[in-house]
């Protein structure tokens, strides 16, 4: 459906702001930011991959599952920090 396409886009585009902004600083408050926009919690593990790569972004802390959405009551925290020579 169109509109769920327009809507995914939209919350990716917002996580992707929040991560650069700083305001999304942890992968548990990204997890549960899509899950509260109503898209899957993989969107954000998707973002943040992505970012990473790109090298805008690190992720530190505990790495073990870090790109792990599912039972996130339970996934370890990892912190994630906007690269200085980002844009």
């Amino acid at each position: 459906m169109l509109g769920e396409n327009v809507k995914k886009d939209t919350i990716a585009e917002e996580i992707r702001r929040l991560i650069l902004s700083g305001e999304i600083a942890d992968n548990v408050t990204g997890l549960k930011y899509a899950l509260h926009k109503g898209c899957k919690p993989k969107l954000f593990t998707e973002i943040v991959k992505k970012l990473e790569e790109d090298n805008l972004v690190e992720r530190y802390g505990d790495l073990t599952n870090k790109n792990k959405s599912t039972d996130i009551h339970r996934v370890k925290v990892y912190q994630i920090r906007r690269l200085s020579y980002g844009t």
